[in-house]
């Protein structure tokens, strides 16, 4: 059982992401690349080398660009929330450790006050120059 909860925290894994999710990361990474800006570049100076109409080019390359923010935006709030969900289960391995620390602790404090080394406990508590020592 405690097995079962141990691997619950540390499992970070996805949650099954829509058709949109998977189309905005695709996206993204593909409008977001070195040979796509090279792409756009050449089709535009294609365009412009034809004298095709300016007006039409900006009408394309507007709606274009309405989309792919739409994109890129989705994709980074997905990033987001993936970064937030590792943090938080993070956060809860965290907490769990510093209670498995915390226990520890006191089991080694009531061993060390049942065979007499009361005073070596209060220097590591108090941060006294001896700790540097060793």
């Amino acid at each position: 059982m405690e097995t079962e909860n141990k691997t619950k925290i540390l499992d970070v894994s996805e949650p099954k992401e829509s058709f949109f999710t998977k189309l905005s990361l695709k996206l993204a990474d593909i409008f977001g690349s070195f040979p796509s800006l090279v792409i756009h570049i050449i089709l535009i100076f294609l365009w412009l080398h034809y004298k095709l109409d300016i007006g039409t080019l900006t009408l394309i390359l507007s709606i274009e660009a309405i989309f792919l923010s739409l994109f890129i935006l989705t994709a980074s709030n997905i990033e987001l929330s993936r970064d937030r969900r590792k943090t938080s289960k993070g956060l809860k391995v965290d907490q769990k450790t510093l209670k498995r620390l915390t226990e520890l602790l006191e089991i080694v404090q009531s061993i060390d006050e049942r065979i007499g080394g009361k005073e070596e406990i209060a220097n590591i508590e108090e941060g006294t120059p001896e700790e540097n020592e060793r």
